[in-house]
C-alpha cells in the first residue's frame, strides 16, 4: 500500500489508512495482498477495510467486539441489552438501518451472524426490533412468525426488578 513517498509501501499495524489503525492479522494479510498486486502491476487493486471483529475469551468471560464502535456518529443507533443476573450484555449500534458495530458479553454466538451483516451491508429494517435477540429469533420474525415470544418477555417497567433484564434502544 503506498505511502505519502511513492517509494515506500507499508503494511499492517505501522500504518493508518481512511483514519483507521489495525492491529489484529486478518486485515494485514488483505493489505498485503492488496500492497503485493499493486507492486506487481495491477493498479485496479485496491483496499477496502472489512469490519474488524475479535473474541476474546478468558476463563469464564466470552466478550465480543466488531466495527465501529469508539467512532458511531450522532446519527446512529444504539440498541442494549443488559442481564445483569444471567451476566449478558449486547449492544448494537445502526447507521441507516445497517449494523456498523457490535459489543457481546456473556453471550457471543451471536458475533460471526452480526459481521456477517456488516459485511454485507444488509437492510436490517425488516427484523430491526428483534435483531438484539440474536439470530434464531430475528430469522423467525422475519419469516412471519407470529411473535408470541415477545409475550412471555416482561414488560420494560417490570424487566428490571423481576429478571435483572434491561432493554432499550437510543
Amino acid at each position: 500500500m503506498a505511502t505519502s513517498d511513492p517509494d515506500i509501501h507499508a503494511v499492517g499495524e505501522c500504518i493508518e489508512h481512511n483514519g483507521q489503525v489495525f492491529g489484529l492479522v486478518a486485515p494485514i494479510w488483505e493489505q498485503a495482498r492488496v500492497c503485493g498486486a499493486r507492486l506487481a502491476g495491477d493498479d485496479a487493486a485496491v483496499y477496502l477495510p472489512q469490519p474488524v471483529f475479535t473474541s476474546l475469551k478468558i476463563t469464564g468471560i466470552d466478550v465480543f467486539s466488531a466495527g465501529a464502535l469508539a467512532a458511531a456518529d450522532d446519527g446512529d443507533e444504539e440498541i442494549t441489552l443488559h442481564d445483569a443476573k444471567g451476566g449478558l450484555y449486547k449492544k448494537l449500534i445502526l447507521r441507516n438501518n445497517r449494523v456498523v458495530g457490535s459489543v457481546l458479553y456473556g453471550g457471543v454466538t451471536d458475533g460471526p451472524w452480526y459481521v456477517e451483516l456488516m459485511r454485507g451491508r444488509v437492510d436490517v429494517s425488516p427484523f430491526r426490533d428483534q435483531i438484539i435477540f440474536g439470530r434464531a429469533f430475528a430469522e423467525q420474525a422475519s419469516a412471519s412468525v407470529p411473535q408470541t415470544a415477545l409475550a412471555v418477555l416482561p414488560d420494560r417497567d417490570g424487566a428490571e426488578a423481576a429478571t435483572g433484564l434491561q432493554w432499550q434502544t437510543a
